[in-house]
């Protein structure tokens, strides 16, 4: 009799290491994935605010170059100088919601469910941004050879620029998306 009480303590004994060790594991896991949250909004946190000081920079620079270079054909130059200011303003707009949106997501409170789909929204409107700032960036440039009378050399310098433009851009856009990806995975993706 003493030896099957003995089984059975030993058996509780060993079931209650094995639970300490899965509740160990668990917070293990959660604290791991709090920390790969945590890193990839903050990466986006500081893509924001690049972005943001850059389109700033973008405003001063546009109107010192507009505003004041005696080569802009003089009926362009305000309606020029008006739609980049346009442009830009509506990109640090949507750049400081989102960054916004990412300072006040809680992801140590928050469940998996809730950081990934806010990070879905997010996403969709930063696609959304893109997808209504595109045009409005053709014509930016449209304009913009318009204001500086622009010959064939400058066309193609303006090409050239562009296409260099929309190869950064899609490479940042690919790292956006990244960030985002794993905001969207759950611990048990990586477990």
């Amino acid at each position: 009799m003493d030896e099957l009480e003995n089984m059975k303590a030993m058996w509780l004994e060993l079931n209650q290491r094995v639970s300490a060790l899965e509740a160990e594991n668990r917070n293990l896991a959660r604290k791991v994935s709090n920390e790969k949250y945590k890193s990839a909004r903050d990466r986006l946190i500081r893509k924001y605010t690049a972005f943001i000081i850059v389109e700033v920079i973008m405003i001063l620079y546009t109107f010192a170059f507009i505003g004041f270079n005696p080569m802009v054909v003089e009926k362009y130059r305000m309606v020029t100088c008006f739609y980049w200011l346009i442009f830009f303003l509506l990109g640090v707009a949507v750049d400081f919601y989102l960054r916004q949106r990412l300072v006040e997501l809680d992801i140590y409170n928050s469940s998996v469910r809730e950081i990934s789909s806010q990070a879905a929204r997010s996403w969709k409107i930063h696609k959304l941004a893109i997808i209504i700032g595109f045009p409005i960036a053709i014509g930016a440039v449209i304009l913009f050879a318009l204001a500086l009378d622009a010959n064939e050399f400058t066309i193609y310098g303006m090409i050239f620029g562009a296409l260099i433009g929309a190869t950064i851009g899609f490479f940042q856009l690919r790292k956006f998306l990244q960030y985002y990806r794993l905001l969207q995975t759950s611990p048990s993706d990586d477990i």
